[in-house]
């Protein structure tokens, strides 16, 4: 009865799980650098949309229209996630007081 015929490398036993270990390594790291990427897009978005918004208040606090805002958000398109990474955002202003330029009762 024939047996099974086998041939196993003696020389190498771990030929095999070299380029598994090689595979997973590269898989680990881009998986790494994936969620590093997605990690730091939102954060760039947040600190670039705070800026703006600060930016948009110390311009309206130097103004001398009748209505001043004080505080207000970035707002990108709906407001979904979707928009929040694809669409530009805008200064929506919050808050409001009267100005310089605020006409005075007599």
């Amino acid at each position: 009865m024939p047996s099974s015929t086998r041939t196993y490398d003696r020389r190498h036993p771990t030929a095999g799980n070299e380029s598994r270990s090689e595979l997973r390594r590269a898989i680990v790291i881009l998986a790494v650098a994936a969620g590093v990427l997605s990690l730091l897009f939102p954060l760039s978005r947040f600190t670039a949309d705070s800026m703006n918004a600060g930016n948009r208040l110390k311009e309206e606090s130097n103004s001398s229209a009748v209505l001043v805002c004080t505080s207000g958000t970035m707002v990108h398109g709906d407001g979904s996630l979707a928009d929040f990474f694809t669409e530009k955002g805008y200064f929506q202003c919050n808050d409001w007081k009267m100005g310089n330029g605020a006409p005075t009762a007599r």
